[in-house]
């Protein structure tokens, strides 16, 4: 019974590994971080000032004349679609990182609790932004629908921070 219960972990297991591979498009590079970061600590108050800091790459990448430069877009027809899930990778690294940093700074009797509305989070974001893609027909719907989640990342990436930014009392 056990060899069966470790083989079928192990072809989950490999199933997940595949479907991240397939799944994991143009990766960030150094700048396009270092354009987030930095103005994450441009930003330090926090709040709304942070929401600033979300499109940078996203922009960068479909060439507005604001944006930062050190980047081009990847042909002359860039759109949301190629662009956007390099941002969310970004934002999903610091969603992450804070996400560990808040299980670890806030009172015991609310980790689970944070857990569980991470998991329904994320479900939410998945359903709403293919609700958001699914309103218009290809190419805009898969435009808006790469647009979402990646400002859904950043907005929560935003909220974990304050959540491991907070003071809590200890009991």
């Amino acid at each position: 019974m056990k060899r069966t219960g470790l083989g079928a972990v192990l072809i989950a297991a490999v199933a997940v590994a595949g479907a991240q591979a397939q799944d994991s498009g143009p990766s960030p590079n150094a700048s396009e971080r270092g354009w987030i970061a930095s103005c994450l600590k441009k930003n330090a108050q926090g709040g709304a000032a942070n929401r600033a800091c979300v499109a940078i790459v996203l922009e960068a990448c479909l060439g507005d004349e604001d944006a930062p430069k050190s980047i081009k877009p990847s042909d002359l027809n860039a759109h949301p679609r190629s662009c956007a899930p390099v941002e969310q990778k970004i934002w999903d690294e610091w969603l992450n990182r804070w996400y560990g940093e808040a299980l670890k700074k806030i009172p015991a009797a609310a980790v689970d609790k944070l857990r569980a509305a991470q998991r329904a989070w994320i479900a939410y974001r998945d359903a709403a932004c293919a609700v958001d893609g699914a309103l218009h027909e290809f190419p805009l719907g898969e435009d808006n629908e790469a647009t979402c989640l990646m400002t859904e990342t950043a907005s929560r990436a935003l909220d974990m921070r304050d959540l491991a930014n907070d003071d809590y009392d200890s009991p």
